[in-house]
């Protein structure tokens, strides 16, 4: 166990873990990652380089931020840094000012240390005393040390808790470590999208793509976010933004309503819902003519897709209840010319269904091909459809992320660790008193963890002070 945390101690160890880390992370940040980059553009990739995606697959890198490749060499630098930190803490309670006089010797002084020595006449006994007046007028803790045959050690003390400044901006490098682990092992990633006047569920099966760490363990809010109305934003004969409406339901109670535009950010109990895109869904009714069966009654999203200066909203969808396939392309301002269909604006004022039915097995067998307009019901074979409204959805990308607040409260603490260390120096002086028939020698040496010309200008003030209240020279 000790040859364990000796190796975790070493610094070799925590900068080879490092490296490692940091060549990781770079190599996911090369690679795409297959919940951010969407499944299809994934495919394309996987298919474009076969031998690099099966190498990624197996060793995680295409979700390397929440696989044990990655997540092992991070906890194994959490526990050197920890280790490393302790070494430190330790150190800081040996290294005691008593280490720093070896007996009365004050020449052996190392590191930013001063000496001088005095002489001048009078008893011992009346130099021990101004001696201590001085330092406790500069505000040092004094202790005196009778060291026997007329000789006294005084010794002033200053700041002795600045090395607890150091222990803080350690221990702030293990909390942000912890929350890095917490990050990337115990967060979520995720997309989701909804339709104006429909609600989301903050639960896994409701995100269209969803990232979840080995450490979530399934740790979702399950409050219901609705998206209450969604609007453009104009500006002259410009769209300048679109506006989402948001509000949240916990437990069945209204908690919280706002308004976000796109790229803004909408936050419930530490759950981020950054507004990312919009597009159009339609309603469709799709029954059986003789029995009245309702197959299809619902919302089904549009696509969004941008093709040089037109944008197109188009999908398909698979109703395997009845074999059929429904390919949709909405014109949301429809107009026809020369060029053919297209749309007079990307508002919803004109609306056109140009709807494809063909059955999904059995070939390209046609049903139905045609526009549709809203409100309007086609018939085909045994079928029904209806197109009975046009709404807008919202694209959310979605963060849960418990070790950001650590993160932040780690640098808080490592920020106010430095300050202590900066403001909160550990000072000790040291003032040895012989005396004879009637001469005093005294020797002054002091130690400070600050610069030492600054400490200079400290020691030379209180070593002026003693020569002029002893009368030394």
């Amino acid at each position: 166990m000790l040859r364990i945390y000796r190796f975790l101690a070493s610094r070799k160890t925590a900068l080879v873990l490092l490296v490692l880390v940091t060549v990781l992370s770079v190599a996911g940040a090369l690679l795409p990652q297959e919940h951010l980059v969407g499944k299809r553009a994934y495919e394309e990739w996987k298919a474009a380089n076969p031998a690099l995606a099966a190498l990624s697959g197996f060793l995680g890198l295409n979700r390397y931020a929440s696989s044990w490749l990655f997540l092992a060499p991070l906890f194994l630098l959490l526990a050197s840094t920890m280790a490393c930190s302790l070494e430190r803490i330790v150190g800081h309670f040996r290294d005691r000012p008593s280490r720093w006089v070896d007996g009365a010797d004050l020449r052996n002084l190392e590191g930013r240390a001063c000496y001088t020595l005095l002489h001048g006449a009078g008893p011992a006994g009346q130099a021990v005393e101004v001696v201590e007046r001085v330092l406790r007028r500069a505000r040092y803790a004094v202790d005196v040390q009778p060291l026997g045959d007329r000789r006294y050690l005084v010794s002033g003390e200053k700041g002795r808790w600045g090395f607890w400044g150091s222990i803080i901006f350690h221990l702030s490098f293990m909390l942000i470590f912890v929350g890095a682990l917490l990050s990337a092992a115990g967060s979520l990633r995720g997309t989701m999208h909804i339709v104006e006047g429909q609600a989301f569920v903050e639960d896994h099966g409701y995100y269209d793509r969803v990232m979840e760490g080995p450490l979530f363990w399934e740790s979702h809010r399950r409050f219901a976010v609705v998206l209450k109305d969604y609007w453009p934003v104009e500006k002259g004969e410009y769209v300048v933004d679109y506006r989402a409406t948001l509000e949240v339901f916990d437990d069945f109670h209204s908690v919280k309503e706002d308004t976000v535009g796109i790229g803004e950010r909408f936050v419930y109990e530490g759950v981020h819902f950054s507004h990312k895109s919009h597009g159009y869904a339609v309603k469709v009714k799709l029954m059986k003519q003789g029995s009245g069966e309702v197959l299809l009654d619902g919302y089904l999203s549009l696509a969004v897709l941008f093709e040089e200066d037109e944008v197109s909203y188009t999908d398909y969808y698979e109703v395997e209840e009845a074999g059929l396939r429904l390919d949709m392309h909405l014109y949301p301002d429809f107009a026809s010319g020369e060029g053919g269909f297209t749309t007079a604006s990307p508002f919803a004022n004109n609306p056109y269904l140009n709807l494809a039915v063909t059955g999904i097995e059995g070939g390209e067998s046609r049903l139905f091909q045609g526009l549709v307009k809203l409100g309007q019901t086609v018939r085909f074979g045994e079928y029904v459809l209806s197109f009975t409204d046009v709404r807008y959805w919202a694209s959310f990308y979605v963060i849960y992320d418990r070790g950001i607040p650590v993160i932040f409260f780690g640098f808080w603490v490592g920020f106010f660790g430095l300050l202590w260390r900066v403001l909160v120096h550990r000072e000790n002086l040291w003032i040895l008193v012989e005396g004879g028939d009637n001469r005093v020698r005294v020797e002054a040496a002091g130690r400070s963890e600050a610069p030492k010309p600054l400490f200079q200008e400290v020691f030379d003030r209180v070593v002026l002070d003693i020569k002029k209240e002893v009368a030394m020279k």
